[in-house]
């Protein structure tokens, strides 16, 4: 599931018919994973937020021009997995991906 609004607005379904299907729904965020989803590497929206807020002040307060300055890109991602979510979907995580979740839902 890419971070599409269309798509997550309409997660519940999509959710309820993977998991009749057996199909592994993994998901470009973590909110889909909250509802369901078997798991995402994603970013976290905050830290992302925060770094956006870095560029603007370099723009507004020390003058840098945005139209020469670098595009910047969030590395600081985490897996985060729905054990619970894996199951009805038909899915074992195995012990080496669970030890790597930075988060796991519930």
């Amino acid at each position: 599931v890419p971070t599409d609004n269309t798509v997550v607005s309409g997660i519940a379904a999509l959710i309820q018919v993977a998991e009749q299907q057996q199909i592994p729904v993994i998901s470009g965020d973590s909110g889909p994973v909250e509802s369901g989803a078997v798991a995402t590497i994603g970013i976290d929206y905050t830290k992302l937020g925060y770094q956006t807020g870095e560029m603007a002040a370099k723009i507004l307060l020390e003058g840098a021009d945005p139209a020469t300055m670098p595009v910047e890109t969030s590395n600081d991602v985490e897996l985060i997995i729905n054990p619970a979510g894996a199951e009805r979907m038909g899915v074992e995580l195995p012990d080496s991906v669970t030890e790597r979740a930075g988060t796991v839902i519930e």
